[in-house]
């Protein structure tokens, strides 16, 4: 009887045609990734993100040409080339078009008509089938001119990220009346019923609150930005505290889901808030680099209390990839998850590791597509999208890793190598000029304090300074006067020469002797070199450590250092993590420099580089032992 019964649900469900969705896996959509558009032609991305599609179904891209009279009246101009999906396209499987492997296409870039502002191009124009997702179907791309530069390719995706919805916000914080306007919303969130109304009203006043910090910087007015930004973490906690109260299954459902948006709602916060601290100045850029890395340990303790959360990781990806604009908008997305990972209690997540994975995958695609010019922006790229030195630093040496683990692309190598080189020279030298300019400005504040305590004439202050340098003491008390103009330079016995007793008194230096230090020109030597651990196995992260000795003269200036890893032994170094500066290296000396978890090892032998000064700024006595070869062995896992 059972049988019969349930056998005649089955047959009226199918009769009634609602029985799809117990067929169905799957459903099919097509998903536009990328657009190039240059002077060398048009390459787009298409990418099956559902059910498999035949090429039965004839599938076509549409290309237009779209000129603009005003900003606000576009219109695709006449000759549309359509180009169709001739073979089977996988679930996953991705599909590149461009002018390199369509004559077509390429025939139809070179007519392109005067007074182009941008192209369009269209999935399944004449819809031949039926998408899960037809929004992402159609994409339009302004043109990357030969003379676009990384600094503007920067500032257009930051433009298209800042994209929050919603209107531009009339009052903002600071005002008299804000305070009403805090209280209306919370109002409104109070007296929601359905837990998941108040989440959603929560989730939506955090952006309302980015909206405004976005409107504050347009508007350069800094002070309550790191405040409101604050504000806005506040709103996503309590937004997880009221998620995390569920109950019921169906409760439960919801939680998951509400998880998922408020996480992907923090990261397109993070990408939205990307420029704002560089733009902001350094006393109030330092407030909202803080603010904004509470919102980034915020996002990695979300994403470790969501881990088991199988949306979460959806809501990463859609975030971190929500509108490839440009040719290196990956590297926005790498940036974050870099930072991410930072405050991550898992570190080495394969949920993200996979994202990373897939974000490097669509820039190898992008840069195969690009000519060589643009490819050569990818380190001003870098530089503005990182708030400081160090951090452009740090995403140049994770990409590079990401490179060698999953891309091997020559193309994309050759243009990070390029990358580094600009960047390590620039970078470094601009975080040792930052502190320079910090102590001289110390030595500053510090000799008008004295000025303002005591003056010593020149006359008196060159006859104390001789008592002092016979002394040999060289201790100038500086409470009492203040080192004067032209007076003799001495050398000091750590070998460096002062411009006076003074000087070097100051510093709590004994001097040696009148007259400047009469040095020999320096040697300097790699020694103690070794890779760590000891016995490395696969998928060990190997460290370096070195001790840079100088058998000569004193070195005076900055000099670097390098670690370069050959991984196949073939002369070609896979691996070239930042440069290590050092300051001053005395005779007879030594300074200890590593770099920490910089490649992750393979099973084989592999041979890794230790060179001091390695870009050759320091004239020695010897240059020829500079650098240290080691061979190390790597175990299976």
């Amino acid at each position: 009887m059972k049988k019969i019964i349930f056998c005649a649900l089955f047959a009226t469900l199918l009769l009634s045609g609602n029985a799809e969705g117990v067929f169905q896996e799957t459903e099919k959509n097509l998903a536009l990734e990328w657009v190039n558009f240059t002077k060398d032609g048009v390459a787009t991305s298409v990418r099956n993100e559902g059910e498999r599609i035949e090429k039965e179904e004839k599938a076509d891209i549409l290309f237009e040409w779209i000129r603009c009279e005003t900003r606000e009246e576009c219109e695709p101009l006449g000759s549309p080339y359509a180009w169709n999906i001739e073979r089977d396209l996988e679930k996953g499987e991705t599909l590149i078009i461009s002018s390199n492997n369509s004559k077509d296409l390429k025939s139809w870039t070179e007519r392109q008509p005067l007074g182009v502002e941008r192209v369009r191009i269209t999935i399944d124009s004449r819809g031949a089938f039926a998408e899960s997702n037809e929004s992402d179907n159609v994409w339009e791309e302004r043109p990357i001119g030969p003379r676009t530069t990384g600094r503007a390719l920067a500032a257009r995706d930051a433009e298209a990220a800042a994209g929050l919805g919603g209107s531009v916000p009339k009052m903002l914080p600071g005002s008299g009346f804000y305070v009403f306007k805090n209280m209306w919303r919370e109002a409104r969130i109070f007296f929601s019923f359905k837990k998941e109304k108040r989440i959603e009203k929560r989730l939506d006043r955090a952006d309302e609150r980015l909206r405004e910090a976005r409107e504050l910087a347009r508007n350069k007015t800094y002070g309550e930005m790191a405040r409101t930004i604050e504000n806005t973490e506040r709103d996503f906690r309590k937004a997880k505290r009221a998620a995390g109260r569920a109950s019921s299954r169906e409760e439960k459902e919801e939680a998951l889901r509400m998880a998922a948006e408020e996480i992907g709602r923090r990261i397109r916060a993070q990408i939205a808030l990307d420029d704002i601290e560089m733009e902001a100045p350094p006393e109030k850029a330092r407030e909202i680099g803080e603010a904004r890395k509470a919102m980034v340990v915020g996002i990695a303790r979300r994403i470790f209390d969501a881990q088991a959360n199988p949306l979460a990781l959806g809501a990463i990806q859609s975030e971190v990839k929500r509108r490839n604009t440009g040719p290196f908008y990956a590297l926005r997305g790498l940036n974050l998850l870099r930072s991410i990972q930072k405050y991550y209690p898992g570190k080495e997540s394969e949920g993200i590791k996979n994202v990373e994975r897939e974000l490097m995958r669509e820039l190898g695609d992008r840069m195969t597509y690009m000519p060589e010019d643009i490819r050569g922006e990818v380190a001003a790229y870098i530089v503005n999208i990182s708030n400081n030195e160090e951090s452009a630093l740090q995403l140049l040496q994770r990409i590079e890793l990401l490179e060698k683990e999953e891309n091997k692309r020559e193309v994309v190598r050759l243009a990070l190598t390029r990358a580094g080189q600009e960047l390590r020279g620039e970078l470094v030298e601009r975080i040792q000029e930052k502190k320079a300019e910090e102590k001289k400005a110390v030595k500053k504040a510090a000799e008008k304090g004295d000025e303002e305590k005591t003056v010593v004439s020149p006359r008196n202050a060159e006859k104390e300074e001789e008592a002092l340098a016979e002394q040999g003491t060289g201790q100038y008390p500086a409470e009492e006067a203040v080192c004067s103009e032209g007076l003799r330079p001495v050398c000091g016995k750590d070998d460096v020469t002062y411009r006076d007793a003074c000087e070097a008194g100051k510093k709590g230096i004994e001097v040696a002797h009148k007259e400047a230090c009469d040095l020999s020109d320096p040697d300097l030597v790699v020694e103690k070199a070794e890779i760590l651990p000891f016995e490395p196995k696969e998928g060990d992260w190997i460290s370096a450590r070195a001790s840079i000795l100088n058998n000569g003269g004193t070195v005076q200036k900055i000099f670097r250092n390098r670690l370069r890893v050959d991984a196949d032994i073939n002369g070609i170094y896979d691996m070239i993590p930042s440069e290590y500066p050092l300051n001053l290296v005395r005779t007879s000396s030594s300074a200890a420099i590593a770099w920490e978890r910089v490649w992750q090892a393979v099973e084989g032998v592999h041979r890794a580089e230790i060179c001091a000064d390695s870009g050759k700024h320091i004239a020695e006595s010897n240059e020829g032992n500079n650098c240290t070869l080691l061979a190390f062995p790597v175990g299976p896992a």
